[in-house]
């Protein structure tokens, strides 16, 4: 349920916290989501505080922006097939479309810990997922019917998984994994939130978070190492056409400008290949401590990059597969 309800998304907005604008694709932010307040972070109020204190990784989407994009007008099926496949029933038999319900999501957690996800989603109400759950339960769609403890949900989502629901407030859920309704309650009240985690949220203030999508990772909490780097964070933006910026935080300055010397000799030599053949416009520079890349496509230059995409072996597989959705 976790996973598919990540398919979703949230954006929100905040700025860096010394005071300059947020880094991200140059273009005018679009409004954000009405979400609960949180001190210190502008325009996602309760969010920050109710993911956990120890995230390693957050992500943000707004379906709202997605849905009325360009790609999603492309590649929305495929959306459709994979959360009917992820929660079976639920527009059958509860009469919900998630991705016209759900406005936003936001998840945040550890990489090596699963119990350690929170997810928290805009849009449904509480009455329409409790009696979602209940309908799918009596028609032996789901694991086992639903359990509820005061505004908790328990969740069975399988022989060994469940999950517990709660609510910030009448379409603002809120799920943990694991059978531990106190861990939920804790990240209710908003208990020793990842604000008071100073390394992640100065990866925060770097990233667009009204962009459609947002993210943040501390590569140096993984377990094994991840592309020999402290950190990735970035945004896409999907507003009038397509925008990205990404950024690879390593250990030195000096490290960034060889980096980025090396990629751009990579893109060099495979520019005239796709994937590269369709990023010619492409920057790659060194920002201090970051390798960054950074892409602005308006509309007409998606359509026609989309255009080219259909025609190319490469990808015409995503096509095809778009050709046999009911």
């Amino acid at each position: 349920m976790l996973a598919a309800l990540a398919l979703l998304g949230l954006a929100a907005g905040c700025g860096r916290a010394d005071g300059a604008p947020p880094r991200g694709p140059a273009q005018p932010p679009p409004p954000a989501p009405a979400v609960p307040d949180v001190p210190g972070v502008p325009g996602v109020p309760g969010v920050m505080e109710v993911l956990p204190p120890d995230a390693s990784f957050i992500v943000g989407v707004d379906v709202v922006q997605l849905r009325a994009s360009q790609l999603y007008a492309e590649f929305g099926p495929l959306m459709h097939t994979a959360l009917d496949g992820l929660l079976p029933g639920v527009e059958e038999r509860c009469g919900l479309d998630l991705a016209v319900v759900v406005r936003w999501f936001v998840l945040g957690g550890g990489f090596d810990d699963d119990n350690s996800l929170v997810l928290i989603v805009e849009g449904p109400s509480k009455d329409q997922v409790r009696g979602c759950l209940a309908r799918l339960a009596s028609a032996e769609a789901w694991p086992a019917p639903p359990r509820h403890q005061g505004d908790l949900t328990r969740v069975a989502l399988g022989p060994d998984e469940v999950a517990w629901l709660g609510w910030l407030d009448e379409v603002t859920l809120v799920a943990t994994p694991g059978d531990d309704p106190a861990r939920l309650r804790a990240r209710l009240a908003g208990t020793d939130g990842v604000s008071q985690n100073r390394a992640m949220m100065t990866l925060v203030d770097q990233v667009l978070t009204t962009a459609t999508l947002w993210g943040v990772l501390r590569l140096d909490q993984a377990e094994t190492a991840l592309l020999d780097a402290e950190a990735l964070f970035g945004t896409v933006s999907l507003v009038s056409g397509l925008a990205f910026e990404t950024s690879l935080r390593v250990a030195s300055a000096e490290e960034a400008e060889a980096r980025a010397t090396q990629v751009r000799d990579q893109f060099a030599q495979a520019s005239h290949t796709p994937p590269l053949l369709y990023l010619k416009g492409l920057e790659i520079e060194a920002i201090d401590r970051d390798l960054t890349l950074r892409m602005r496509l308006d509309d007409a230059a998606l359509s026609d990059l989309l255009s080219v995409l259909r025609e190319d072996p490469t990808f015409r597989v995503l096509w095809e597969r778009m050709d046999q959705q009911p």
